[in-house]
């Protein structure tokens, strides 16, 4: 398990940001859009790294399906904190 690090931590705000706005979880395309990454493959690395650090689990492996864990938890405080 790595640190994460403060790209990790704007990945998490935004997809927790999203969730409270929408009740579901942005795809990729739409993290992409909205954080302004260039690639939709800097999105799935980055995914891929919070999975192994526990933040998010998959469907299946390299799905682009995803849950945040303690998702509760992070709308109650309001999202991870800086």
């Amino acid at each position: 398990m790595s640190q994460l690090t403060n790209v990790d931590s704007s990945y998490i705000k935004f997809i927790v940001q999203y969730y409270k706005e929408n009740r579901f979880y942005p795809s990729y395309d739409e993290i992409k859009d909205g954080l302004g990454v260039k690639s939709k493959r800097t999105v799935f690395s980055h995914m891929q790294k919070l999975e192994d650090n526990g933040v998010i689990v998959r469907k299946a492996p390299c799905s682009p399906i995803y849950r945040i864990l303690n998702m509760e938890m992070m709308l109650k405080e309001g999202g991870i904190h800086e």
